[in-house]
């Protein structure tokens, strides 16, 4: 599986070795019988009136517990490691947050992340206070650390802001040269620096003729402001993962007028999300001393050359578990980002593709999406479609069925067996002869005759696994923007009744990218792929078997990706209904469980989304980060140096 490096879940202490979250606020693992027996009988007095005084000592009692080993990490991680896989320390923790629960109605939770400001969540869980502050100051890092900052017309406003920021920066040795292209007034701004540092020398502003040797090279983009903390967080992260050659942080932006705003919250490294220079962001940092340094050196010295490319490419050749994303906003930034194109391309030959589509009767779907395909941009020698009839008996629909497949337009197969979504198009796929298999619901509508072609370039990039599209309703609002894990310990779609052209958090909406899972109501992968996982897992058969199908692919180092184009209509679960009855929810939440136990992890923690981010409600604050502070690890450390 990919393996971009997020201390939400790589880091970990030598004690904590078993498990992969920092807070034990946050969800550990799926509640075992014994949980869920107890659960029920705290609700069931709380509904008859009796003992809810003891429910809350109980609560109260867990609460004070945590929030006392939160504080002491070593003492928390002996306690959490003295069990087994999931034992009494698991089950405390995972007991407390359901009784939260109950204490504290989710609804009321998701209020009040929706009420959190970005000032107030950062001064509580993303800032450290002056104490830290000066505690990093007394432990100053003596590592080598050499910065390159580059400016533009545009950004050569914020080199004096720079070099006042860098040198209020705490706890890191570092000299820093300032590079100033052709179209910049430097005379003037060089003079106005010098005055407000105090012609500190650590500062220079032309290349020495012999580049430093050093252990981090720190690379920062004109218009990027540090927080007083940064250079010494980055060097702490690289130095705590050893396999990490290069660093990039989250980050927001800076206005002079007004507080800092909109925080980019990053998931972990996602190529695509990088090479549209949408996600490395300004300020980076990379280790020295290691093959391909002494080049990279070099290349971001030259002012000439466009520096986010060599960056970006950078990083694609180091490969996802050796860039390491920092949870923590670590700059502001003051400039608005340019994106860069996708570039890629279908091979020159098209591939044959199969359409497969389950259905029964409802005719008055079937009928428009298949007229739907017709407008398909894509040579008809090269595609099939195939339709796997469950047991249709409406007289119409087979007529129609059969009109069609007569006309050739498609291939019917028959299963007269009862309805599972994952065995019906492993069926259909045994019968098709095409490498790409593009799996659609018959309650869509194709929007854009390119709709294939965008999907298949996609689908055939090395190291991709399933592809999905952005799905609208008949309201134009979106169904479909890419499915999370993790949210409400479930799964949920992305962006969700956005209008279609409103970009939602950070433009993700509107930003073709790396996801988790798409849904299987409009689905492709090669054959190659498809035949990788051993197809849908049949067990899954009405609910969540897309979710385990894109799981599996992520497992085998696959990249599923959501393309963020309008490309069809969903009418959803017009065929087979909502889960919103008694026993359609219960099947669903006992097929969650069933998905947790395959993927424990990637249903707690998607790589994807930021662990800053709520797990209630999507892209909201998070008002219990999934992740740990850096700086905790430097105190300990120092703990441990003084004892």
């Amino acid at each position: 599986m990919p393996k971009g490096c997020d201390f939400s879940k790589e880091i970990v202490c030598p004690l904590m070795s078993r498990f992969n979250q920092f807070e034990i606020t946050s969800p550990l693992r799926m509640p075992t019988q014994l949980q869920h027996f107890a659960i029920l009988q705290i609700k069931l007095l709380r509904e008859y009136g009796l003992l809810g005084r003891l429910k809350a000592l109980v609560s109260r009692i867990l609460k004070l517990s945590i929030s006392f080993l939160n504080t002491r990490p070593t003492l928390k991680a002996l306690i959490l490691c003295s069990t087994e896989k999931i034992g009494a320390g698991d089950y405390i923790f995972e007991l407390y947050e359901r009784l939260s629960a109950l204490t504290e109605p989710t609804l009321s939770q998701a209020e009040n992340e929706q009420n959190l400001s970005y000032s107030q969540w950062s001064a509580k869980f993303d800032s450290p206070s002056a104490e830290i502050l000066s505690e990093l100051e007394a432990t100053t890092d003596y590592s080598r650390t050499f910065i390159i900052a580059r400016f533009e017309q545009a950004s050569e406003q914020y080199a004096e802001e720079l070099a006042l920021r860098l040198v209020a920066n705490v706890g890191q040795l570092w000299q820093a040269v300032f590079l100033f292209s052709a179209e910049c007034k430097a005379g003037n701004t060089i003079q106005n620096i010098l005055h407000r540092i105090n012609a500190d020398t650590r500062i220079s502003f032309t290349l020495p003729k012999a580049l430093p040797e050093t252990e981090f090279i720190v690379f920062i983009e004109g218009g990027a402001l540090p927080r007083p903390h940064a250079l010494r967080i980055f060097t702490e992260a690289l130095r705590l993962l050893p396999s990490a050659t290069m660093a990039y942080s989250d980050e927001d932006q800076f206005n002079r007028e007004e507080a800092p705003s909109n925080p980019w919250l990053k998931p972990q490294f996602s190529p695509l999300l990088a090479r549209q220079g949408l996600l490395l962001g300004r300020m980076l940092a990379f280790r020295g001393g290691v093959k391909g340094s002494r080049a990279l050196l070099r290349q971001l010295a030259d002012i000439n050359a466009e520096a986010r490319a060599i960056a970006i490419n950078y990083a694609i050749e180091m490969g996802e578990d050796r860039v390491l994303h920092i949870p923590h906003v670590l700059y502001h930034d003051a400039l608005p980002a340019r994106p860069f194109p996708i570039r890629v391309s279908l091979p020159e030959k098209l591939p044959f593709v199969s359409i497969i589509i389950p259905t029964r009767d409802r005719w008055d779907l079937l009928g428009p999406c298949l007229e739907s395909i017709k407008r398909t941009e894509w040579p008809a020698e090269r595609l099939e479609i195939i339709v796997i009839d469950n047991g249709s008996t409406d007289s119409i629909c087979l007529t129609m069925l059969e009109k069609a497949a007569d006309e050739q337009l498609i291939r019917v197969i028959r299963d007269d067996f009862g309805f599972n979504w994952s065995r019906l198009n492993n069926l259909a796929t045994l019968n098709s002869r095409g490498s790409l298999l593009l799996f659609l619901n018959n309650d869509t509508k194709v929007l854009d005759e390119l709709w294939l072609k965008k999907m298949a370039v996609h689908a055939f990039q090395p190291d991709t696994g399933a592809v999905g599209c952005k799905l609208l309703y008949p309201d134009g609002s979106v169904q479909h923007g890419g499915v999370i894990t993790g949210i409400q310990h479930a799964a949920v779609h992305a962006h969700s009744h956005l209008d279609s052209s409103e970009g939602g958090y950070r433009d993700l909406a509107i930003t073709t990218r790396e996801v988790l899972a798409v849904t299987g109501a409009c689905l492709a992968v090669t054959r190659e792929n498809y035949e990788a996982v051993g197809g849908f897992n049949e067990g899954f058969q009405t609910v969540f078997n897309d979710i385990v199908f894109c799981l599996d692919l992520h497992t085998l180092g696959k990249r599923n990706v959501y393309v963020a184009d309008p490309l069809l209509m969903h009418f959803e679960s017009k065929s087979r209904g909502h889960d919103d009855t008694p026993e359609k929810l219960a099947h669903s939440q006992a097929e969650v469980q069933r998905v947790c136990r395959l993927h424990p992890k990637l249903m707690q923690s998607d790589p994807f989304y930021s662990p800053n981010l709520s797990n209630w409600t999507p892209y909201n604050l998070s008002l219990a980060p999934r992740r740990r502070v850096i700086w905790d690890y430097i105190r300990q450390q120092s703990d441990s140096i003084d004892c």
